[in-house]
């Protein structure tokens, strides 16, 4: 039409308003999904978990209209709760509410237009407008950061209402209105189609008075929306949505054209007819009197209000209780409203600028290709449209990709090629490779770390089905028994989907009781989650920053996301509170009979029978682990004359345990395992003698040390391969039994664990020193070995030393109540700001000559005049400043598996 303007001059094209909704609903779904509004959509029950994804994408266009209407309105009670608060300490403004409320009694008792139009000319109501419009951008501008970013959703939500308004008034100028306000955003979230079309659009509408006066008549009278029923008001649709629910919706046949024909012929004749056969069906149900319009519309049915309100009432609830109200003075910063994480810098501006950056990019849009001479033009109307790329709450939750191959890996913004380059830059500086290979050539040790920062990982259940292979299965447990229990487990195991919490904690004793069935006595152990902890890094890699965080826990409340629920270790401590008081209760505790229930919550532990609730002071303790204060519970079992204890734990370090405590604790211990319907008791006393002493004893050092959830695995080395050079190696067998007896690691020890990481990566290496077999290494394959494939460097391994020592230190000290444990801080950690953090090592990552060469600062493209790696033939890595270069590698798509020693597959996962 606009290369033949003449041909198609009385043809008018409009955008169908009903798509356009649907992609501002996918623009708010976007903005604000991963800020909490996901997590609001299921726990306040408003939208199933299976369509939530649907209504945020903006794909379910009657239940996302729903939702944010819903949404809107919970927001704005928590507004006006805060507007109430802000004018507590102005006797004025407060009498002004009361006399505007005394004056909207008429208009209550008898809703009409009159009474209406009286309260809009009262003076008092047009001061009281004002003083609601001084608190709304006191919100949107003064309040904070979370409350202006909320109340940018209410601003996106009422263009939403609008543009449906508008469409059922048949409303013109508010149509044109909402269409401008919209664009903006459009630019912002890279709705490029929209970006493009929308101002055009807006453009022809603005001028239709003068372009086509008719059809301006036409729209301006309502004729842009359809009204399908005589009898129902405020029921006009937009014009395409008619056609998706009359004409689309009518000819539909199961599987579409394919399930009638796939003669060309037939399908040109279906589409043909179309309309008309829509019509037929139109006039058949008439005639039938089948789907009679009714003059009430469907949100003002008393159902559906009730509905609605329990549904506005169920969001205030979630946002006022159990998470954040985001007009609540106590939080200013961005944080998500779920799960509290907060927004990271560049989050945080993308998301409070958006408009901003939208409004700027429609500017420029509209200046450079819709405003000026076709001789002064700087851009044509479909050159491709740059995209903003705004960062949302969506970006704390990806995983960090890497390339698929493990030799290949990305991490801040330095690749494994770092090690070739490096390679390369000392041959040509003429160093002493062997010194060089003392460095670990790399941000991190890749030997130790995975490409995102965190621990490699070893499948340690290996070590525990190995030492368990030869030990016989005991047939008969004496009795009476002890039942100890890692309660956090049951918590995992439990399915709460849909259970109220009072629900949660009935089935949780339900579970506890099946578990100690044959005991007397059970206890039940749950860990205490701490904000420094080294096992921190454990938890964020299991998700935990993914989880939702509740304030508050009612029993009256439903969980509809227990696995996320449970990812929060906040949540976990509220929980392990709340069933500890909720079990004390007298509906509980006669569920227990002839039963004691002893619970450890926190650094408390209580004992509960069918008469009484009662604290133990003997159990108290500041262990971190349930793991360690199950030994302790064991322990005190035994002393309190049971003569046999059952641990009921799939954790392997809790089985290593019980082997190296067997000897200090009176009792014949059994440790509870298997699936479902194979249950198997393993008697500790028996692998004890499989295993021998001295072997059991070494146990919990060699397993700190070759990997566990605080301590990172070797790449490529098992737990199997270390436990035969312990099994065979005497030497090995004292070494290990010294780590731990210490917090100081002494450089004898490291020395003996140096060698025995050398017998781990060769069965004949020939030295004691690791720096040395590296280079061996190196030089047996002919520099044809990636830097995964080597043994960490001596300086990378005494910090791996210091933290399978820090570990192992503090499982030693299970049987204390009240362990004193130094901070981790310089025994292979550190901290980073408030966070601790892994401290990998204490030199460089290379010789300093390697480090001068290693980068480029070119701002632009490399030219070989300038650019140092040209000048010495090297590619540009992530680390040089250059972006767009032609100088760097080719990234590598395929993919590669990394196989242990063992024969066990390395958990770790790497994609493209």
């Amino acid at each position: 039409m606009w290369k033949h303007p003449q041909t198609f001059k009385d043809i008018v094209p409009r955008m169908g308003m009903f798509h356009t909704l649907l992609t501002l609903l996918s623009i708010i779904g976007k903005r604000f999904e991963d800020a909490g509004l996901r997590d609001i959509c299921i726990e306040s029950g408003v939208i199933a978990e299976g369509s939530v994804t649907g209504v945020l994408e903006g794909r379910k266009y009657n239940r996302a209209i729903r939702f944010h209407k819903l949404m809107y309105e919970a927001l704005q009670r928590l507004v006006w709760k805060h507007f109430l608060k802000w004018i507590e300490k102005s006797p004025a403004k407060q009498k002004l509410v009361k006399d505007v409320f005394a004056s909207l009694k008429p208009l209550y008792n008898d809703v009409c237009q009159d009474e209406q139009e009286k309260v809009l000319a009262n003076q008092k109501f047009a001061k009281f407008v004002k003083l609601y419009d001084e608190h709304l951008e006191f919100l949107r501008h003064s309040k904070g950061k979370l409350a202006s970013f909320w109340m940018s959703y209410i601003e996106i939500v009422e263009i939403m209402l609008n543009l449906v308004r508008a469409s059922r008034e048949g409303d013109w100028e508010l149509h044109l209105s909402a269409i401008a306000q919209m664009i903006p955003w459009c630019f912002a979230y890279d709705k490029v189609n929209y970006a493009r079309y929308l101002p055009a659009y807006l453009f022809d509408m603005s001028h239709l008075n003068e372009t086509h006066p008719e059809a301006f008549n036409y729209l301006n009278s309502g004729g842009f929306s359809v009204q399908i029923g005589d009898h129902n008001p405020f029921g006009r649709i937009p014009v395409d949505q008619t056609c998706e629910e009359t004409v689309n919706k009518d000819t539909q046949t199961s599987g579409g054209t394919k399930g009638f024909s796939l003669k060309p012929g037939a399908i040109c004749k279906y589409y043909l007819v179309a309309e008309y056969r829509s019509l037929f069906l139109k006039q058949l149900r008439d005639m039938l009197d089948e789907h009679k319009a009714h003059s009430e519309h469907t949100d003002l049915q008393s159902s559906r209000i009730a509905r609605d309100e329990a549904d506005v009432i169920a969001l205030v609830l979630m946002l006022e209780r159990f998470w954040i109200n985001p007009f609540n003075s106590e939080h200013q910063d961005l944080v998500c409203l779920s799960t509290g994480r907060f927004a990271t810098p560049k989050i945080e501006k993308d998301l409070l600028n958006a408009k901003v950056v939208g409004e700027e990019a429609y500017k420029s849009f509209r200046m450079q290709r819709l405003e000026i001479n076709k001789d002064t033009q700087q851009a044509q109307f479909h050159d491709t449209l740059k995209k903003a790329k705004l960062h949302t709450f969506s970006e704390l939750n990806k995983k960090v990709k890497f390339k698929a191959k493990t030799t290949k890996e990305i991490i801040l913004k330095a690749d494994m090629a770092l090690f070739g380059q490096m390679i390369i830059i000392a041959e040509s500086r003429k160093l002493q490779l062997r010194d060089v290979l003392r460095h670990p050539l790399g941000p991190l040790p890749w030997s130790l770390a995975t490409a995102d920062g965190s621990l490699r990982k070893t499948t340690k259940s290996t070590l525990a089905k190995e030492v368990q292979k030869n030990v016989p299965a005991a047939d008969n447990i004496p009795h009476p028994s002890a039942c100890i229990i890692d309660g956090m487990a049951l918590v995992q195991r439990l399915k709460a989907d849909q259970k109220t919490f009072s629900e949660v904690a009935d089935s949780l004793l339900d579970m506890i009781l099946h578990e100690g069935s044959h005991s007397s006595r059970i206890d039940v152990v749950f860990d205490v989650y701490r904000q420094e902890s080294i096992k921190s890094a454990e938890r964020e890699r299991r998700g935990s920053e993914c989880g939702s965080e509740f304030r508050n826990i009612q029993p009256e409340h439903k969980v509809l996301q227990w696995r996320k629920f449970v990812l929060n270790p906040k949540n976990k401590t509220s929980l392990t509170r709340f069933v500890t008081e909720e079990w004390k209760k007298d509906k509980y505790r006669r569920k227990l009979h002839s039963k004691v229930l002893y619970i450890a919550c926190e650094e408390e532990c209580h004992k509960i029978s069918a008469k009484s609730a009662i604290p133990v002071r003997d159990l108290n303790s500041n262990q971190e682990e349930a793991d360690t204060r199950i030994i302790l519970h064991v322990a005190h079992a035994a002393r309190s004359g049971y003569n046999t204890v059952i641990v009921s734990s799939e954790d392997t370090d809790v089985f290593l345990l019980c082997l190296a405590f067997k000897q200090s604790i009176p009792a014949s211990i059994f440790v509870k395992c298997g699936t479902h319907s194979r249950i198997k008791y393993v008697s500790i006393t028996n692998a004890a003698q499989v295993w021998g002493q001295d072997i059991c004893s070494s146990l919990l050092g060699m397993h700190a040390f070759t990997g566990c959830d605080s301590v990172s695995a070797f790449a490529g080395r098992g737990k199997l391969g270390a436990l035969r050079l312990v099994k065979e190696n005497r030497d090995f067998q004292e070494m290990f039994k010294l780590v731990g007896m210490d917090w100081e690691l002494s450089n004898e020890l490291f020395k003996k664990l140096e060698e025995f990481t050398c017998h781990m990566y060769s069965s004949r290496p020939g030295t004691s020193d690791v720096n040395e077999l590296r280079y061996r290494l190196f030089c047996a394959k002919r520099g044809s070995i990636d830097s995964v494939q080597l043994p960490p460097c001596a300086d990378c391994l005494y910090n791996h030393a210091k933290r399978a020592n820090y570990v192992a230190a503090i499982w030693k000290k299970s049987l204390e109540s009240h362990p004193v444990i130094p901070s981790p801080i310089g025994l292979g950690w550190c901290k980073d700001g408030d966070q601790l953090v892994i401290d990998w090592m204490d030199g460089e990552p290379a010789p300093t000559a390697v480090l001068e060469l290693l980068s480029c600062s070119c701002s632009k493209a490399c030219k070989i005049t300038k650019c140092s790696c040209l000048k010495n033939g090297l590619k540009c890595t992530d680390m040089c400043k250059c972006m767009d270069c032609d100088n760097r590698p080719d990234e590598e798509d395929n993919q590669d598996d990394t196989e242990d020693s063992d024969g066990d597959h390395d958990e770790d996962e790497y994609a493209a």
